[in-house]
């Protein structure tokens, strides 16, 4: 019985007096525009509604216009119909039941219809007891040319909106759809037409989650118009997201294809599902699926075609339970500038690896990927961090990333915090404490042999040295004091299977042990109180050019850049012990051991 609408327009009238029909529609009683009350239903028979009893009226116009006759505030359950013509054989010009609702502040189901008249013809409104008998107050307005009454959002999708209301009969209409909140009659309205009907469509020229406002005017001819109805407001629908979006739909890639995709719309999926090799999964993503030929190989993902700043990261598992054993987040080293995502993992030939494409903090995008394979290069002995090589000290050993693969529950170098890596390790044994340089030299077809250090085989960067590590893109040279105890030594290049930089490189630690007189050479600058409590003053011969204050593990826990003769620290919010200053002067670097009270 009931509809959702739009928009409900509640005729409001002051009611005059009171009013009964005839009972039978010969008996009508002749009525002109305005307002009656407390009608009562008695007579025995309908010949327009479906009621067992009727109330008549008759309405006989002087010009042509039209008319709404409306009980919206009628107190009572009506059922109404208007017909023209003869008495036992009327023509019905128009019905309704339950127009108005006490939700919009009318009358509990009452009725309402609006028709064009012309002058001098007899219209018979019958009030039917269907529902009710009354008592009950309603009303006839005539209008020159009338408004739009309710209007229906007959559908709507993504793109478009097809809208019908009650008609007048012979009008047209003229309708707008202006972006929500902007005026009717601005220039550039995404849709707006004109209809003999009572019903238009949008087309499919609007954006999908959207809100909008529609205007309507009726258009009476040479009775001019109404005023336009609106904004009557409406949010388009949303796009699905795409097919790919759960795991459960991944989209099996194979060798040598391309794949193209959309995450604008997609959700974020298996939330729980860790992050690795420099890339996180914390946003919109989508799912491919790579199942391998049965032997071993190097499978790529090229996402340097994409249209936004993607990454990527390679699972296994199920849902839920997902293991990381592969990623990358940004390799302008293939890719170029962009940063877009490029990178392998090794596939064992029958287990099923989950592509999980993503992007960088929120940023959706156009997915353009290219899947290719190549024959994997065996990794070398020292590939994991339990199988490190022991460096003896000033002993220069050949090692290699070829074929090297990259475990993901280690954090990526901390000064190479994107680059899809293969890295190798080795340890080194320190006896005393003293200044340790390890230099790398390139020495096939690999051009770069990247180093950093750690006090632990955790691989986190929570126990890397930062002050040692480079990646200037070549050999190495990285150097600093460290305390005595054993250290690993993570060695790595940017290279992927199709784009194979590995190679092999030269590799030793030099280790100069430190007495106390190592570091109270005068020539260069002076340095007092020592220890000290609070502010640590600096003279130079020369301007100081930096100063950095290492902590006992080599990690930087202090910076400046006086650029002057003298200088002061304030090293009060540090923790009493031993810390190692290395002062620039001019050209020249020294380090010095200061005592913290």
């Amino acid at each position: 019985m009931k509809k959702i609408t739009l928009l409900f327009t509640i005729l409001t009238a002051s009611f005059g007096f009171s009013q009964n029909g005839g009972d039978t529609c010969g008996a009508a009683v002749a009525v002109t525009p305005g307002s009656f009350t407390q009608t009562e239903i008695t007579g025995t028979g309908a010949e327009l509604g479906t009621g067992v009893g009727s109330a008549w009226f008759v309405y006989t116009p002087t010009e042509d216009a039209s008319i709404v006759v409306s009980s919206c505030n009628g107190g009572s359950d009506t059922y109404l119909a208007i017909g023209t013509g003869t008495c036992g054989s009327l023509n019905l010009a128009g019905s309704n039941d339950d127009f108005c609702s006490t939700s919009e502040g009318g009358s509990a189901f009452a009725s309402q219809v609006s028709i064009p008249v012309t002058a001098g013809t007899d219209y018979y409104i019958e009030w039917s007891n269907r529902w009710s008998s009354g008592p009950f107050n309603w009303s006839i307005e005539e209008i020159a040319c009338p408004e739009v009454g309710t209007v229906f959002i007959e559908f709507l999708t993504d793109v478009s909106g097809d809208f019908i209301w009650s008609d007048v009969g012979g009008l047209s209409y003229e309708w707008e759809v202006q972006p929500d909140g902007t005026a009717q009659g601005t220039v550039g309205a995404p849709a707006s037409g004109s209809t003999t009907t009572s019903q238009f469509s949008t087309g499919n020229v609007l954006q999908a989650n959207t809100p909008y406002d529609i205007f309507i005017q009726t258009n009476c001819g040479s009775d001019g118009t109404s005023d336009y109805i609106g904004p009557l407001s409406f949010t388009t629908n949303a796009l699905p997201p795409p097919s790919n979006d759960l795991l459960e739909n991944a989209i099996a890639v194979v060798c040598d294809g391309n794949y193209t995709g959309d995450t604008t719309n997609a959700n974020f999926t298996e939330t729980d599902a860790p992050d690795g090799f420099g890339a996180s999964n914390d946003t919109a993503n989508i799912w491919y699926s790579y199942t391998g030929s049965g032997t071993e190989e190097d499978v790529t993902v090229d996402l340097c075609a994409s249209g936004y700043d993607t990454a990527f990261i390679v699972y296994t598992g199920t849902s839920g339970n997902l293991v990381a054993v592969g990623g990358n987040d940004d390799n302008s080293a293939v890719c170029g500038a962009g940063f877009r995502s490029y990178g392998s993992f090794i596939s064992d030939g029958s287990t099923t690896y989950y592509i999980n494409v993503n992007g960088y903090s929120g940023t959706t995008g156009l997915v353009d990927m290219t899947i290719s394979c190549a024959s994997t290069t065996p990794p070398p002995s020292n590939d994991e961090v339990g199988d490190a090589v022991a460096l003896t000290l000033d002993a220069s050993v050949q090692g290699t990333t070829e074929g090297a693969t990259q475990d993901g529950s280690q954090d990526q170098p901390a000064c190479d915090p994107f680059g899809s890596i293969a890295d190798v390790w080795y340890t080194v044994t320190l006896a005393e404490e003293g200044d340790l340089q390890i230099v790398t030299t390139i020495s096939g077809n690999s051009d770069q042999a990247n180093v950093t250090v750690y006090t632990s085989d955790s691989g986190l960067e929570e126990d890397e040295v930062i002050a040692f590590c480079s990646d200037a893109g070549a050999g190495e040279t990285i150097s600093g004091n460290l305390v005595a105890g054993t250290y690993y030594i993570r060695v790595w290049s940017d290279g992927v299977a199709s784009t194979r930089t590995e190679g092999t490189f030269d590799i030793v630690a030099n280790f100069t042990g430190l007495s106390i007189n190592d570091f109270d050479n005068p020539k260069l600058f002076q340095y007092y109180p020592n220890p000290v409590k609070n502010v640590l003053t600096l003279n130079g011969q020369r301007n100081i050019e930096s100063i950095y204050i290492y902590n006992m593990l080599g990690q930087e826990v202090m910076y400046s850049q006086p650029q002057a003769l003298d200088s002061q620290l304030d090293m009060s919010k540090l923790q009493s012990g031993t810390y190692f200053m290395q002062v620039t002067v001019g050209t020249t670097i020294q380090t010095v051991r200061v005592i913290k009270q």
